[in-house]
């Protein structure tokens, strides 16, 4: 094969891991498809693609199951069907790993985040917690917003408010637990 056919075959390989990553895909299946031996299709694969057949089938499905999250209802059970896993475990198992959340707790974060900005999109005033307090931002206008000069170490030092309060809020729980 010449490798404009090679590159062909692989463009059909990737065509069909598109269009049919819900469904069970062999790597025999995607090498025939290809015109290719398993082996052979598997090294010209990862060279062109940065990754395995498996894998890059791995992340379509798990890319698509994020959007599916993002905006549907459909449930995770769903949605791993969907993408063609057929256990829940596996899924979340796989999803948590590519992306460093649960696939319920990206749902739940995606609606609070979008929530949010509906909440201030119609003028509701955001509020935050910051180190343990809560903040009322009121509504900021980000035109007219123009930080003082001493806006950047106002900032730092809220971050390190931020950064620091979690452990401040355990070691008063320790002590107050210790006592008990």
């Amino acid at each position: 094969m010449s490798k404009n056919e090679i590159d062909e075959s692989i463009e059909r390989t990737l065509a069909v891991i598109r269009q049919c990553y819900g469904e069970k895909i062999s790597l025999s299946y995607l090498a025939e498809v290809a015109g290719l031996s398993s082996f052979h299709f598997c090294r010209v694969f990862q060279r062109q693609v940065g990754m395995t057949p498996i894998k890059f089938l791995s992340f379509v499905r798990m890319q698509r199951a994020k959007y599916l999250l993002e905006s549907t209802t459909l449930s995770v059970a769903a949605i791993t069907r969907e993408v063609g896993y057929g256990s829940v475990t596996t899924f979340t198992t796989r999803f948590s790993a590519m992306f460093g959340i649960a696939p319920g707790q990206l749902r739940r974060q995606h609606v609070r985040n979008t929530q949010d900005m509906t909440s201030v999109a119609a003028g509701d005033a955001p509020e935050k917690l910051i180190g343990g307090q809560i903040l009322n931002l009121g509504r900021v206008d980000a035109g007219v917003f123009q930080p003082s000069a001493d806006h950047e170490s106002r900032r730092s030092s809220r971050i390190e408010v931020e950064r620091h309060a979690p452990s401040e809020q355990r070691r008063r729980q320790a002590g107050a637990g210790g006592g008990a």
